[in-house]
């Protein structure tokens, strides 16, 4: 799956500064759905509020 997925980035055309738009993007939605992730993982973990 992640080479198939590698190989249709390869084949998306564009200007270099297109695509690193798209890199950048990309890894600023990774790095904010890691982000994400840890918020829920300590609101699984905090006291309860009655």
């Amino acid at each position: 799956m992640a080479q198939r997925f590698r190989s249709g980035l390869d084949q998306i055309e564009g200007d270099p500064a297109s695509r690193e738009a798209i890199v950048s993007e990309a890894t600023d939605a990774f790095r904010r759905h890691g982000e994400l992730f840890e918020q829920l993982d300590r609101a699984r973990f905090a006291p309860s509020v009655a």
